[in-house]
């Protein structure tokens, strides 16, 4: 355990481990963290020091909170909160909302319960659980497109050297 949790989040690991913290490691040997049950964003500094709480998320309403979130090419926070349906990207400067998708409540389109987001290239991945798919949206010109399609509940996607991999309700699969 240790092992893996230095290798994830560096010598800080012991201030910024947790079993549901989300965690992006800067070049600069900074991190962001986000712990799924609190909704809320931190900045560390190379020793885990939190230095800095975002104010990001759209709904905080004590329920929808923010699963996961990624950092793109042009340092812009994208994350998911599953049970508004939302998709959102922000600017880590004026943690302002740049862009979303998705939001309502009542009606769960394009997504239902987007567990994840993860940034690949030009493309954030989502795990849109509720339909059962990996969509991803260009982070320039925001298009939306299916992605992989499955039978089941999809929690997770990754891409690993020449390999994709994605988290179902059965199990975990190669593709």
């Amino acid at each position: 355990l240790e092992e893996y949790a230095e290798t994830k989040f560096g010598n800080a690991w012991k201030t910024i481990h947790s079993a549901y913290t989300d965690c992006i490691r800067l070049k600069d040997g900074r991190a962001i963290t986000c712990h799924f049950e609190a909704s809320i964003i931190y900045l560390h500094d190379q020793s885990g020091k939190k230095i800095k709480e975002f104010n990001i998320g759209r709904f905080d309403n004590g329920f929808d909170t923010i699963y996961s979130v990624a950092l793109d090419k042009d340092n812009a926070l994208w994350i998911t909160q599953p049970t508004s349906h939302y998709v959102g990207q922000f600017s880590l400067e004026t943690e302002k909302e740049l862009f979303y998708i998705g939001g309502d409540f009542e009606n769960p389109e394009p997504f239902d319960h987007p567990e994840e987001v993860r940034i690949y290239g030009d493309f954030a991945y989502i795990s849109d659980m509720g339909n059962s798919r990996i969509c991803r949206i260009n982070v320039v010109n925001k298009e939306l497109e299916e992605y992989l399609k499955f039978e089941e509940p999809t929690w997770e996607y990754r891409q690993f050297r020449d390999k994709e991999l994605v988290h179902l309700q059965s199990g975990l699969y190669v593709l």
